[in-house]
């Protein structure tokens, strides 16, 4: 019940985050309504389906592999140093590509904060 409640409470962010994806593609067609409902159901009934094999997957494996308390205690400590080990190394290397920003337009960038000084 719970779930199906987090689940309820958290649409609106669905729908700020899927909206501008689906609404153009919508209106863009230019299509009836009716379509457009049945196209809007088919998009969030798949969603559903997807997210719920998803779920079912990690439950199985949730299952299988943390039913011992050796696992869990194995697995939580396997993901702190594997995080920690990433945690440091991201602090010592430069990540220069991190969008998909070219340098030229980097170059734009610079020049404009330049004259903005």
């Amino acid at each position: 019940m719970e779930g199906l409640l987090l689940g309820l409470s958290t649409g609106t962010s669905c729908l700020v985050l899927c909206g501008p994806i689906v609404v153009p593609y919508l209106l863009g067609e230019g299509i009836s309504v009716k379509k457009s409902l049945i196209d809007i159901l088919l998009f969030l009934g798949s969603r559903f389906f997807a997210y719920m094999i998803l779920g079912i997957v990690a439950a199985l494996v949730g299952q299988a592999f943390l039913n011992a308390e050796i696992y869990q205690h194995m697995i939580t400590g396997s993901a702190y140093m594997i995080l920690s080990v990433l945690l440091v190394l991201y602090s010592f290397i430069k990540i220069r590509h991190i969008c998909a920003i070219n340098e030229r337009q980097m170059s734009v960038t610079r020049k404009l904060t330049e004259l903005g000084k």
